[in-house]
């Protein structure tokens, strides 16, 4: 899970200092620092079966004459708002709502906004198509722990402790920075239904030991990074009908809640 941050690691290598990799150590000719990834522990999860709506929102670029516009979900009935923008980004923006029926219609198979001869001609001079809508699927969070470690190789004790104290602070020091944009560069991972996102809230240091074997003295230091994975199936099929919600904040309950929404029939 933590490859991104190691790498981020490396690239704060001041002048002077070792080479640092990410990975096994280029032979063993000191000085030279290893980072590498340690086993992952789950900690609290917060995983349910139920299926939930969420919200999305498209801004599609028009082209002109074109009869329909592609969706990545299939939406939940009577969820679907279509707006045309026209000069989109520009002081003279104008929005102009499309009315279901009238200007367009689902195709829940597709699934895609089919335009009416009356939706086409609105689009054919607009600059976006903005579309809002809800679709079903399942989220949940699993919280963990994953250590990492540092080998810090020197031709001396001395040197070993000095190239280890300097990486320590380098970590520690940054450790704010570095969970910011670990989190701020985190890409959703997806395959079919499934995605998956890490996001990491702390890293702390756990430890250090030394080995005087071989000649040379090497440092090993221990950190521990906390974070949570944000799960998600999302059926790109049509959801026929969602019988219970469990905890939706956006409708103000906590207490199950009886959607009975079907997909365009």
């Amino acid at each position: 899970m933590i490859t991104r941050l190691l790498d981020q690691i490396t690239k704060m290598k001041p002048g002077g200092f070792p080479d640092i990799t990410v990975g096994a150590m280029a032979g063993g000719v000191p000085p030279q620092v290893a980072l590498y990834p340690g086993d992952l522990t789950a900690t609290r999860g917060d995983l349910s079966s139920e299926v939930r709506p969420r919200a999305i929102q498209l801004e599609i670029p028009t082209v002109k004459g074109a009869k329909s516009y592609p969706l990545d979900r299939t939406p939940l009935a009577g969820t679907v708002q279509c707006r045309a923008i026209y000069d989109a980004g520009k002081p003279e923006e104008r929005r102009a709502s499309l009315v279901e029926g009238d200007d367009y219609s689902l195709d829940a198979k597709a699934p895609a906004i089919a335009l009416t001869t009356q939706g086409t001609s609105k689009l054919d001079t607009a600059s976006l198509l903005r579309v809002d809508y809800s679709f079903g699927g399942i989220y949940g969070t699993q919280e963990f722990t994953q250590a990492f470690f540092a080998d810090v190789l020197a031709a001396t004790p001395a040197d070993a402790e000095r190239w280890s104290s300097l990486l320590l602070a380098m970590v520690l020091m940054s450790a704010g920075k570095l969970v910011e944009t670990f989190n701020a560069a985190s890409i959703a991972v997806s395959a079919g239904d499934f995605g998956t996102r890490s996001e990491l809230s702390r890293i702390a240091f756990a430890g250090s030991s030394t080995n005087l074997a071989g000649g040379t003295a090497m440092v090993h230091l221990t950190f521990q990074a906390a974070g949570r994975l944000e799960l998600t199936m999302e059926p790109r099929d049509p959801v026929s009908v969602i019988d219970k919600v469990a905890s939706v904040e956006m409708l103000g309950t906590a207490a199950p809640v009886a959607l009975g929404a079907s997909v365009g029939e």
